[in-house]
């Protein structure tokens, strides 16, 4: 984890003034996180390392849960004196303030500040967002545990279970999307995975395999265009490998965490000749 946005530790005494103080005196998107809970690095990476233009929340699949989403942006949440009707997703306690939306976040947590409630402040802080309207994006945490929680006990086991897992494949699994289409996911990402994992270990960059990708895709319409059945076979076979590693640009920037507009436009234009 880069580790590069400032991080604002809240407790339960912490006031949404000292939050608003905090993010006004920032330059730089501002990371609040409750002293209760205990978070993977791959999933803290979400917020800190991932390009972002709005602000984001880290949740976790959860029936009945304080927070509901919905097209992965946060729909409703919870507090000490707020409660979502239908609730998907259990709020981790870590969320990412843009300022790229500055003057209405401000005037969101001043106008909870103002009002008086009562609660944990990043609670409150979640729920002005979300009913001013404010973009929070969803920020899904899978493949390794959380919690948020008072007890003692249960946040040194959390932090144990973690300390045992592989956090390289933890990331690997987080990097190979699950949510792609039928085909994608039980077939191209299969092999994209083991693809993707070569790629960190001979340090290549996302923007190579986009251009190898592509190379393999300009190949194979060679091959299609010589008309015979041997060029055809070779061709469709190497149209699917276009595919897969087309598959591994992507999940080697998320493993990486190197984004770049310049890795975006190749990625577009690519996929679409």
């Amino acid at each position: 984890m880069k580790e590069t946005l400032p991080v604002f530790k809240v407790s339960e005494t912490t006031k949404l003034a000292e939050i608003i103080k905090s993010f006004e005196n920032s330059n730089t998107d501002l990371i609040l996180i409750d002293d209760n809970s205990v978070i993977a690095d791959p999933h803290l990476e979400l917020l800190f390392d991932y390009p972002r233009s709005a602000s984001a929340a880290l949740v976790a699949a959860f029936k009945d849960g304080d927070t509901l989403v919905r097209q992965n942006r946060i729909a409703s949440a919870s507090s000490a004196i707020h409660r979502v009707t239908v609730g998907n997703r259990k709020f981790a306690g870590a969320l990412r303030l843009s300022q790229k939306q500055r003057e209405a976040i401000v005037a969101a947590l001043s106008g909870a500040a103002n009002s008086g409630a009562k609660g944990n402040a990043i609670d409150l802080a979640l729920v002005a967002l979300v009913r001013a309207a404010i973009q929070v994006d969803a920020a899904d945490i899978w493949s390794a545990p959380f919690t948020r929680s008072a007890d003692n006990v249960e946040r040194e086991r959390v932090k144990a279970e973690i300390a045992s897992m592989n956090m390289a494949a933890v990331r690997l699994k987080m990097a190979n999307r699950a949510n792609d289409g039928f085909f994608s996911v039980f077939v191209l990402r299969k092999f994209s995975k083991l693809l993707t994992w070569l790629a960190v270990r001979i340090k290549a960059t996302p923007n190579q395999v986009t251009l190898l990708s592509f190379a393999i895709g300009l190949y194979s319409a060679y091959l299609f265009s010589r008309a015979t059945f041997l060029a055809t076979l070779v061709a469709a076979t190497l149209l699917q490998v276009s595919i897969i590693v087309d598959c591994v640009d992507g999940e080697l920037a998320r493993y990486t965490r190197q984004f770049s507009k310049l890795g975006a436009w190749l990625d577009a234009v690519t996929d679409r000749v």
